[in-house]
This record gives structure tokens, sequence and C-alpha cells, in this order.
């Protein structure tokens, strides 16, 4: 049955989670005598070489490591405590690398009106969410196999006795991408009878050739997933389709919602989907991640759209002594926001920071490898036919 599948899903998840965090552990990476771990609440620049930690926790310290000892020729200064009782302290640098990836873009037209009809809005890093309880939002398998959640959003439908009964749930992926293509296949497969799972972006994987475009598409539909093809504007009620020349997105009373009452994505082109359950998958943007950072104290440009601006060194084009890596760097295309570009862009960085000039290497390169991690996987190496 569909909430067994999930009941496996998630202790798999449990279980790939908890063996990453064994491997990543403080055991691993915090014997090292040249290496700080730190956990803080906030990281700020103070100034060009100064970074402000914010309630900072070394977790290094237990393995014989201090900030004091001079391994890392840094300079620590404490300044008081953290509500948590850890010290604020600054630490100055000769050479600093931001590697604070991105955060999901979330279209605020979606985002919006998912709000107003109560419509539960999900993204890559919430959907199969291993843990439920610290935060407030659940993730798709407590929405599509808890029946006392779908109660509470209202997705839970009554028979002819009164009793609750749990219809096929509605999921739209919204984007076309290689992130909304893997979580598209990946749900589908955890229950393909009991989720009605359509894909809405303009096209799939738009980076890559026309073959692969179809291709995907194909794989998809192998897996029972609809495409349609098109723009998501907004989500609306079914009074609204009623009243197609006065299109209403104001919310009522939305208690047990019958098949009638769902909400709907209005696509761009008139035409309406029913909706449970919204996945935004729309690419992912590093401005609220360096927003906090406050480069501006550092005087290292950068773009909420693009990252930090950075040379093919991975410097900062206006801070020298300053890189950028993976996400959070304007070297690094929006397509080629994976995985593989990351661990490129990281290596050469610390390479360029620890070498002289003439020994450092560019690090754009247009052969590193993009994958989509489907079944069938689909890669590619180099330029496309329209790059071409």
């Amino acid at each position: 049955s569909f909430p067994s599948m999930l009941g496996v899903a998630r202790k798999h998840a449990n279980l790939v989670v908890s063996k990453v965090r064994d491997r990543e552990s403080l055991d691993s990476i915090a014997i090292s005598p040249n290496l700080d771990v730190c956990f803080v609440e906030n990281t700020t620049f103070a100034s060009k070489h100064v970074l402000s930690l914010s309630g900072c926790f070394n977790a290094s310290m237990a393995y014989g490591s201090t900030f004091s000892d001079g391994n890392n020729s840094t300079t620590v200064q404490e300044r008081g405590r953290s509500a948590w009782g850890h010290p604020n302290v600054t630490v100055r640098g000769k050479k600093i690398i931001i590697a604070t990836g991105a955060d999901p873009v979330i279209p605020s037209n979606l985002k919006e009106s998912a709000q107003l009809f109560g419509l539960p809005l999900l993204t890559y890093r919430s959907v199969l969410r291993p843990e439920y309880g610290a935060i407030s939002e659940p993730a798709l398998w407590d929405i599509c196999g808890n029946a006392t959640v779908s109660q509470k959003l209202g997705m839970s439908q009554k028979n002819e006795n009164g009793a609750h009964f749990e219809p096929a749930k509605q999921v739209i992926v919204v984007g076309g991408g290689s992130t909304a293509c893997e979580l598209a296949q990946a749900i589908a497969r955890l229950g393909l009878f009991t989720i009605n799972l359509t894909v809405v972006a303009p096209s799939l994987i738009p980076s890559e050739d026309i073959s692969a475009r179809c291709a995907m598409e194909e794989i998809l539909k192998d897996d029972g997933v609809s495409v349609k093809f098109g723009r998501a504007t907004k989500i609306i009620g079914r009074t609204s389709v009623e009243n197609s020349t006065n299109f209403v997105t104001t919310s009522s009373e939305i208690g047990e919602r019958t098949a009638e009452e769902k909400p709907l994505v209005l696509m761009e082109d008139g035409s309406t989907l029913p909706v449970d359950v919204l996945i935004i998958a729309c690419g992912r943007e590093p401005g609220n991640s360096l927003k906090s950072l406050k480069l501006e104290n550092a005087g290292v440009s950068w773009t909420a759209k693009n990252g930090v601006l950075v040379d093919e060194q991975l410097r900062s084009t206006s801070m020298r002594h300053i890189f950028a890596i993976g996400d959070c760097a304007s070297a690094v295309q929006s397509r080629d926001r994976r995985a593989s570009h990351a661990g490129w862009t990281g290596f050469h960085a610390a390479r360029n920071a620890l070498l002289p000039f003439f020994l450092r290497s560019k690090a754009v390169h247009p052969f590193v490898p993009r994958v989509t991690y489907t079944d069938p996987e689909i890669a590619s190496v180099g330029m496309s036919r329209r790059d071409c």
C-alpha cells in the first residue's frame, strides 16, 4: 500500500542522512591540527579581512585544536557571549573563501496565491525531508501518507457513511530542470497509483540538446508522470473558473475540500490543473545566503541573481583575496549550479588561494559534466548544439 511505501522511503531517507552525517562527523574532519571546525549562529564581514562570528562553538577544541595555538595563522578575539552562552569572536584571515550555496527560487505569484488557499508548497529542500517536528511545514510523506495531516489541510473526503477516505493526491511539480525531473520520477515511483503527478514547465532540461529533452519526456511518462508544457501563473479557486472573466484569488474557509472545491493551477494559456501539493523546482539563487554576510563591509561586489562577482580564478573582482565557489559564485552559470561544479570550483579556489600567481589555474571550464540523475541518467559534456 502507499502508506507502507512511504514508510520504507522515509526509513531509507533517514538511513542515508545518518550515513552522510557519520561520514562527515567531527571524528572524521576535526582531527587535523591545521583545521578549526566552528558552528556559528551568524557570520558577517566586519571588514575586508575580519569576520564576526556570533555564537561561535569551536568543535575542534575537543580534539586538541584551539584558535589560539597559532596553527592556522588566524587572529581571534573574543567579544562577549551569545544568548546560548557561546562566545562572539572576530577572526582575521589573509584569504577567505565564500561557499554559502544558494536557496530555492519561489515565484512570488505562486507563493502568495498558494498561501491564500492554504496549499502546501514544498521545494527540493523540504519535499523528502526525513525529520518532521522541529520544522512546522510537513514533508510530502506527512501530507500524502498521514490521514490526520490530510484532514487538517482539507484534503480528505467523506463517503456516503461520513467516513474519511483518501483520494489520489494531485501533485504538481513546477519547473523542468534536472531537479524537477529527478524529484518527479522519485515521487512517482513511491506510489504510482495513489499520486497523480504532473510536471509543469515551458520545456524539460532546456539547456540540453533536443534529443536529451525528448528522452527525458519519455523517461518521465514511462513512470506515469504527466508533462504539461507551459508556464504556471498562480493558484486560483474553483469558483474563479466558473467566472473566467473575473478570476478570484481570495480564500474562504478552507475546511474539508471536496473535489469541486480543490484549488487549481492557472496556466498562461488559461487552462487549469487541480492541485493538492505544489512542489517548486524553478532553480536557485544565492541572494538570500549572501545578504546576511554583509559583504558591503568588505567591499565585495555581488548580485542576488549571480552571486559574488569573480574572475576566472574565482577571486572577487573587487577584493582579490576573497574567493567564492559553487552556487554563490558568478563564474558558475545558473544551469550549472550542481554538485559537479561545486566540487570543481572548490578545488580550484583552494588551490589558487594557496599557490603563487604563476601556478594558479582557470576554474571556468566547459567540460565539467552535467548529469540529471533520473533512471536512466542523462549526462552531457561541453557545449550543446545551440551553444555551437
